[in-house]
């Protein structure tokens, strides 16, 4: 369909009112498997991989948003660079599959030891985001085998097991506590 499109003459340049590229728009809204067909169509078409919309996002974190692990993979080949903040662009409750996109992020360089401008870690972001006990333990399995510190807390002294007790993520409270880490009330003592 956009290929028809483009060659009746749409022009793939126009900006929406939002200041989102079509190139932006297409990989907010495609929810098919063709998001890579798409994205090298637009991109032969003269599409700026390393435009930046309004909200400050390029076409990579859009496609890291949406789990489209084949438009990130086709981008970053072209030379697009991981944004620093590429683990916070990730929503746990979003319609990709978090570990894997996690996984393949981290094996192209993402940085474990982030943190936003509130000093939490994308850990400390994901779990205080609504997210099922299995898939909170999994994500914390990831990032601590990728070399991020149990230890760490954001700049509230929050820590990782903290969070989970008070959000009840057993799962990850039992793992925290098997790795060794203390309740925060043990710590110092």
């Amino acid at each position: 369909m956009i290929n028809f499109l483009i060659h009746s003459g749409a022009d793939v340049h126009v900006y929406a009112e939002t200041g989102d590229s079509v190139f932006h728009i297409v990989l907010e809204l495609f929810r098919g498997d063709g998001a890579l067909d798409i994205t090298e169509l637009l991109i032969s078409y003269g599409c700026d991989p390393l435009e930046v919309n309004s909200s400050g996002k390029t076409p990579l974190h859009i496609a890291i948003e949406r789990g489209h692990i084949s438009v990130a993979r086709y981008l970053l080949s072209l030379g697009v660079p991981l944004p620093p903040d590429t683990l916070f662009t990730l929503s746990p409750h979003g319609e990709w599959k978090t570990i894997q996109m996690i996984r393949f992020l981290i094996e192209n360089g993402a940085n474990v030891y982030a943190r936003n401008q509130a000093g939490d870690s994308v850990l400390h972001v994901i779990l205080e985001s609504p997210i099922d006990q299995d898939k909170a333990l999994a994500v914390v399995h990831l990032l601590l085998e990728s070399g991020y510190d149990p230890f760490e807390a954001n700049c509230s002294g929050k820590t990782l097991l903290r969070i989970a007790v008070e959000r009840g993520l057993y799962l990850v409270e039992n793992y925290l506590r098997y790795l060794g880490v203390p309740d925060e009330a043990d710590v110092g003592t």
